[in-house]
């Protein structure tokens, strides 16, 4: 909780510096709202993209008001965030939205159809094996929607691809 609440101050802070962006092969100085949805596209394994269509689809969001708010308002407050901002260019700034995707994914398990077992069974499957085939290189990771890791510099650059961990 610390961690999450420091990252809520810390925006104001980077929102005040001055910073380009790219994306598909441009330099952006000017505020874009599509950007935050765009890496999360992009960075996020097909899989769980599923895993949120199959929530909407099938409506299974917590019946408690309480623990809606509790789950969706941080996704959607870190949204608008990126919305209106393209100091936050990175994914890192959004790695606070997964761990509520994640809860909000169990609620899946209500589904009461046949399919449901293998069909969760499969998603869970491709999501590993991206994980295995994109070692070591998770950072630079873009999903096949992007067209894969290897087309990555081509969309984004910056600390969305690489940190220079190689040269440790």
């Amino acid at each position: 909780a610390p961690s999450f609440i420091g990252m809520y101050l810390y925006i104001p802070y980077i929102s005040l510096k001055d910073q380009d962006t790219f994306a598909f092969g441009k330099i952006i100085s000017e505020s874009v709202w599509y950007m935050g949805l765009l890496m999360f596209t992009l960075k996020t394994p097909i899989p769980l993209i599923l895993i949120i269509m199959l929530l909407l689809f099938f409506r299974k969001l917590p019946k408690n008001n309480a623990d809606k708010l509790c789950l969706l308002l941080p996704i959607i407050s870190i949204f608008l965030i990126f919305s209106f901002n393209n100091k936050l260019s990175g994914i890192r700034h959004m790695l606070a939205v997964y761990p509520f995707i994640f809860v909000l994914a169990g609620n899946l398990t209500s589904i009461r159809m046949n399919w449901k077992k293998t069909a969760m069974a499969a998603l869970l499957f491709s999501y590993a094996a991206s994980a295995f085939l994109t070692a070591p290189y998770y950072l630079s990771y873009i999903n096949l929607i992007g067209g894969g890791s290897g087309n990555a510099y081509k969309i984004m650059v910056g600390a969305n691809i690489d940190q220079g961990q190689e040269l440790l």
